[in-house]
């Protein structure tokens, strides 16, 4: 099993621009359709959704060599320097903020740092950013990709009216 890059038309470079000693990391030039496919591609390649297309975001972890801390704080990726990570949740959020959280930092894991700059080993929630905007694509990806959105939207008969 490996990852693969998202590539878009000006490649895989990403930049870092230092604003007043905050780093900002810069969005990978691909498109949503790029992000959706390659969420969807991982998920497929680390054999982790089951029969009913929920992604085991536990075992996506582990295979990429990442780990889940509770913590009192914001919700943050650490990207150690053997190249494992670790995913911090909030002591305070539920399950299925936790879920999205851990398929956000994986998108940051994935995009901005292994296939962008290697340098940058912290992600934090620091406003909304490109780079935020491409790591909650990813998650929803992740979690729902779009095959299985499809078969459970299709399922409902949606009537208006009296």
């Amino acid at each position: 099993m490996g990852v693969r890059g998202v590539r878009g038309k000006y490649g895989c470079a990403l930049t870092v621009v230092v604003d007043d000693g905050a780093v900002v990391v810069e969005p990978m030039p691909v498109s949503t359709a790029q992000i959706n496919d390659y969420a969807g591609r991982v998920g497929s390649e680390f054999e982790v959704y089951d029969h009913n297309g929920r992604a085991d975001l536990d075992l996506l972890l582990s295979r990429l060599g990442g780990e889940v801390e509770v913590r009192d704080g914001i919700e943050s990726l650490a990207i150690h320097d053997d190249g494992t990570f670790t995913v911090y949740v909030p002591s305070r959020t539920s399950p299925r903020r936790d879920r999205f959280t851990i398929a956000h930092e994986i998108g940051h894991f994935l995009l901005h740092y292994l296939n962008g700059d290697k340098s940058v080993r912290r992600f934090t929630r620091a406003g909304s950013n490109g780079a935020e905007t491409q790591a909650n694509y990813f998650a929803a990806a992740l979690i729902m990709p779009r095959i299985t959105s499809l078969r459970h939207t299709t399922s409902f008969k949606v009537t208006c009216g009296a």
